[in-house]
């Protein structure tokens, strides 16, 4: 008990430290540390209880099996004659003690045997799993190359927009000079300044909202990068600590076959033995009986201290479903808080939306002249948007089926894993009962031959009772040898079948805790592969919603341009005919129609803007 304690307390300090280096390196929080201490003292306080208890329980059972045993010492005393308190009847009640002893310790080497198997059956299943995870590994490694060839587009892209915007500012300068010539024109070349300068002014103001939506882009993909660096850090953690209980397992294990195998020889020794001293069993066959009945009164006992076991087993269980439900309910809370964190960038992307229809409205409102050519934009842009928002929600449905898919696969292999353990056992149970039908043979055959030495030796007129033994009775001091290395060797074994136990308790809490520690590594791939279906989701709409904002952008950079040819051709036009003026001649026949065009356009906004003031 004392070496447990220390290796528990060993393992509670590894413990520690683990939590600490990982609050070093960032990857947990001060909260999340706390919380990771006080479940795990509380779980090492239970575990510790729990041995506590069943070492009483055992205490007991010894002192009880003491007590029955000196009971039956003294009935066998008032029931023999005084001749059979000799010494040749203590060697024999030794003998028959030496048998028990056997027997149970036949029966624990079975149980060790059914345990081996059982750690096995483990091993394969967490060597499966760790498989499994490496491959997870390579497919989220597969994924996080997605976001950098984005980001590689997203440079090449700003490339180009800064070259766009250079030769901007070459032709913005371009137009500064013609506009310090043309100061001197009339008031028709002023008004087109105006309108120029209007249209310059919102294509500006489209820019800046257009580099704000680019660099929010950045933002939200820098931050999916570091959150996938820091579940592929934890999930690396995770296999270090599962590798090293594996080994630890792996070394236990060798260490109970060595034990077994000693175990093995002592009971081949111990075989030998007893089959010289089975002729003087023969001649106390009738004391065996009483000695049975009060076996099974034992027996009894023992059953109720191991319903007393199941019971405390019971109560564990029971604790550790509350740990697990405290563990699922602090999991919903973290996928609330996402949820949460969802909403906000879903009402951010809203509110880029409105300010989007917002800049449409006032470019709407800029000019009629523009009007035809914007409502063919309108139709065409309509279309494209009912296409994508039939593909967006195509994504999602083929999303949703994926995700099902993969929920009803991971049930799939969980059930055929199950199918796989109950066909062990089914085999562990067929041997069982074969073992139980051979010993009940061997049962009924013993009472048959008791049956027949009774009615040979029952008789005191028989005189085939007499049976002479060919050798000669040993010396009393012989006989004391004998017995203090007999009893010598029974301390020995027991010493040794107490370290079997020790053991065998040791390695089922270990294995124990490595199934909560699978159980939890299973939720928390489950949870890591749903972030990861989810930001897929995220980085598609944001890639949507780039390539529309590009495609707009192209739009206007193409308007930009024609109206910077028609703002030439007219410049070009304004300076013949002030040259033409400046002559003395009359106007060109192509600015008188213009200028009949504008005035059109001015009587037909009016006649527009009247009913609508009316």
């Amino acid at each position: 008990m004392i070496v447990f304690y220390w290796e528990t307390k060993e393992l509670s300090e590894e413990t520690f430290q683990m939590f600490e280096i990982l609050f070093s390196a960032g990857k947990i929080t001060d909260t999340r540390v706390a919380e990771l201490k006080e479940q795990y003292t509380l779980l090492h306080e239970a575990v510790i209880s729990l041995q506590e208890s069943e070492t009483q329980l055992l205490q007991e059972a010894e002192r009880l099996s003491a007590e029955l045993e000196q009971q039956s010492e003294l009935e066998k005393a008032e029931q023999l004659p005084e001749e059979a308190s000799s010494e040749a009847f203590q060697i024999r009640q030794q003998i028959l003690s030496s048998r028990s002893e056997y027997n149970a310790i036949k029966g624990r080497v079975y149980e060790n045997r059914l345990k081996i198997e059982c750690l096995r059956e483990e091993k394969k299943i967490l060597e499966n799993e760790y498989e499994r995870i490496s491959k997870e590994k390579a497919e989220l490694a597969r994924i996080l190359g997605v976001p950098k060839q984005l980001a590689k587009e997203m440079e090449k892209l700003n490339q180009k927009k800064n070259d766009a915007e250079k030769k901007n500012e070459a032709l913005n300068d371009q137009i500064e000079e013609l506009n310090r010539t043309l100061k001197a024109t009339e008031k028709k070349t002023e008004e087109i300044l105006k309108g120029r300068e209007d249209v310059m002014k919102e294509m500006n103001e489209r820019q800046t909202l257009i580099q704000k939506n680019e660099r929010e882009c950045i933002t939200l993909t820098k931050l999916l990068e570091i959150g996938a660096e820091k579940e592929l850090a934890v999930l690396s953690d995770r296999l270090q600590e599962f590798t090293i209980m594996y080994d630890l397992l792996q070394t236990e294990k060798d260490k109970c076959i060595q034990l077994m195998r000693t175990a093995q020889w002592k009971a081949r020794e111990a075989e030998h033995r007893v089959k010289l001293l089975e002729n003087n069993i023969e001649n106390l066959r009738n004391a065996v009986m009483t000695r049975e009945r009060k076996l099974q009164e034992v027996y009894l006992k023992i059953k109720k201290n191991e319903r007393m076991k199941e019971l405390i087993k019971k109560d564990c269980c029971k604790l550790e479903q509350e740990i697990l439900d405290n563990k699922e309910k602090e999991k919903y809370l973290n996928v609330d808080r996402l949820t949460t964190a969802a909403t906000h960038i879903q009402e951010e992307i809203l509110q880029l939306r409105k300010k989007c229809e917002r800049a449409i409205q006032q470019q709407n409102e800029s000019g009629l002249l523009l009007r035809e050519r914007e409502e063919e934009l309108g139709f065409l842009h309509e279309k494209i948007n009912r296409q994508e928002v039939l593909c967006r929600n195509g994504d999602i449905r083929m999303q949703v089926m994926d995700e099902k898919i993969s929920f009803l696969k991971l049930k799939v292999a969980e059930k055929k894993r199950e199918v796989k353990l109950y066909f062990k056992q089914l085999t562990v149970k067929n041997a069982l009962d074969a073992n139980l039908a051979r010993l009940r043979t061997e049962y009924s055959q013993c009472r048959d031959k008791i049956k027949q030495l009774e009615e040979d030796y029952g008789d005191s007129t028989n005189e085939r009772r007499k049976q002479e033994v060919g050798r000669k009775d040993p010396s009393p001091p012989e006989l004391l040898k004998r017995i203090e290395q007999i009893e010598a060797e029974l301390m020995q074994k027991e010493q040794r079948l107490l370290k079997i136990d020790f053991l065998c308790e040791n390695i089922s809490d270990l294995t124990d805790r490595i199934r909560a520690v699978v159980e939890n590594g299973k939720q928390d791939t489950l949870l890591f592969a749903r972030r990861t279906i989810e930001l897929q989701r995220k980085i598609n709409d944001k890639t949507q919603e780039k390539r529309a904002l590009l495609a707009e952008l192209s739009m206007k950079q193409a308007l930009a341009l024609k109206l910077q040819e028609e703002i030439r051709d007219k410049e070009q036009s304004v300076m013949t005919a002030s040259l033409m003026i400046s002559q003395g001649l009359p106007p060109p026949k192509e600015a008188e129609k213009e200028q009949g065009k504008i005035l059109r356009n001015k009587k037909m906004q009016k006649e527009q803007l009247r009913p609508e003031l009316k």
